[in-house]
């Protein structure tokens, strides 16, 4: 599961959106549903698909519960351009690539 997030989230054409899709409908906690909704929009926007990531963004704003997801989702249907890009290689001590820093600097690391 937690692979496919990130994958969805880095848009990266692996990503295994049906398995997302089936957890959302299955999501028994609203803010799990609400991030995973978000991670699918920002993949359906660096996909070139912005009606679909719009459907996303929309859910998320129904029954607010004043969560970051939330106002995250709001910036995105006002701005869709400011969708995070991965751009920035983290390396270990031996200069291997271990992650990927977006331009707000959050680092995935991977394991």
């Amino acid at each position: 599961m937690h692979e496919a997030r990130i994958a969805a989230a880095e848009g990266r054409t692996d990503a295994d959106i049906a398995y997302l899709e089936e957890e959302i409908q299955y999501a028994g906690n609203v803010i799990y549903r609400k991030e995973i909704q978000l991670e699918l929009a920002e993949y359906y926007l660096r996909a070139g698909q912005p009606e679909k990531a719009r459907t996303y963004l929309q859910a998320i704003l129904e029954n607010r519960k004043g969560l970051y997801t939330e106002k995250r989702a709001e910036e995105l249907l006002s701005h869709p351009e400011k969708v995070r890009t991965w751009q920035k290689p983290v390396r270990n001590e031996n200069g291997e690539k271990v992650g990927e820093e977006d331009q707000d600097g959050f680092v995935v690391i991977r394991e």
